[in-house]
């Protein structure tokens, strides 16, 4: 019931952000609730056998999500370390996932993993979860839940894992006696399978709506290997060569193409903004109208979605294109909850 109200509390105070009305009310209420949820669970947490239970897993994974949805970026890290901690308790993913009565919060529990990874993205290479998070538990949920319906938002699980391998990447790059050769390598590794992806040969495995599935595949692949040269690039995982800045025009007009199709479905623009906020970083080597194209677009999705999510990432944007830097990692300078859901 809690989940409920918050999640309708959440939405209606996203949905009348910039409006001209007095909202303050609203926002006690928001606040009250969330003080009521956090305080459960933190009742339920003092008692030993109900610390790791699978109800407190599941209102700790709908907080986490709800937070990230309303904006409150310094929130949902604490959240999301939490969570991490009482899921050791139960042997990690793994555990968590196989144990009784486990089947009703797989959903949340795929969508946790979710943020986990494109949260990172949206992080400095420096501060990442994943480098808290035993890879393993990510494989073991790609296998075991990826070909779930919305299971990672609308990622094909092939593609969710690349960019679970590009973030593993950013990360080993800060770390002491790394062997960039070695980094390099893997990294045209991954961009080789990136564009060897078959957006068909996934689509054939979906229930239907084939045509939007095949959008939804080709946004996906073009989004993901502009996101691993921007993010690679950053790092000095990959050089800056002709040939890869040719690349990265080539897939941002992929991505705008594909965009421009989704935002005319009601369903798929709801999930688009992680795109958007690619696309974004790329037009910082575009001209004045990718950007604008990008600002607009942010706006009309925070008004479908209900969520403040786009402005956030809109104003982030708005920032890094005025301030004379180029690479992904100077865009995020610290940890953003940008995701999709």
């Amino acid at each position: 019931m809690w989940a409920y109200e918050f999640t309708r509390l959440s939405s209606k105070t996203n949905r009348l952000r910039g409006i001209d009305l007095d909202i303050d009310a609203l926002n006690r209420e928001f606040l009250h609730f969330r003080g009521v949820v956090i305080r459960s669970l933190l009742e339920a947490m003092s008692v030993e056998h109900l610390r790791a239970s699978n109800t407190v897993i599941a209102g700790t994974l709908n907080l986490l999500l709800l937070e990230a949805h309303q904006g409150s970026t310094p929130h949902w890290r604490f959240h999301l370390k939490g969570l991490q901690q009482l899921m050791a308790l139960r042997g990690g993913a793994r555990g968590v996932a196989q144990a009784a009565g486990a089947e009703s919060i797989l959903p949340t529990f795929a969508h946790y993993y979710s943020t986990t990874v494109l949260s990172d993205s949206t992080s400095p290479a420096s501060d990442m979860m994943i480098s808290k998070i035993n890879i393993d538990d990510f494989e073991f949920i790609i296998e075991e839940y990826g070909e779930r319906n919305g299971a990672f938002a609308s990622f094909p699980p092939e593609l969710f894992r690349e960019v679970v391998n590009i973030n593993h990447l950013r990360s080993r790059a800060t770390q002491e006696l790394t062997l960039m050769s070695t980094l390099t390598s893997e990294a045209y590794q991954t961009l080789t399978r990136i564009h060897m992806f078959g957006p068909q040969v996934w689509v054939s495995n979906r229930p239907r709506g084939m045509e939007e599935w095949t959008l939804l595949a080709r946004l996906n692949q073009a989004a993901v290997a502009l996101y691993c040269i921007l993010s690679l690039q950053s790092v000095s995982i990959l050089p800056d060569t002709p040939s890869l800045r040719d690349s990265r025009s080539t897939l941002a007009g992929l991505v705008k193409t594909h965009l421009d199709e989704a935002m005319r479905s009601p369903r798929s623009r709801r999930s688009l903004t992680w795109y958007f906020v690619v696309l974004g970083v790329q037009a910082v080597h575009a001209g004045g109208n990718m950007r604008e194209y990008v600002r607009t677009r942010l706006s009309e999705l925070s008004h479908f979605s209900a969520s403040y999510r786009p402005l956030a990432a809109k104003e982030i944007l708005e920032e890094f294109w005025t301030s004379g830097l180029t690479t992904w990692d100077d865009c995020f300078d610290k940890p953003y909850a940008l995701c999709p859901r």
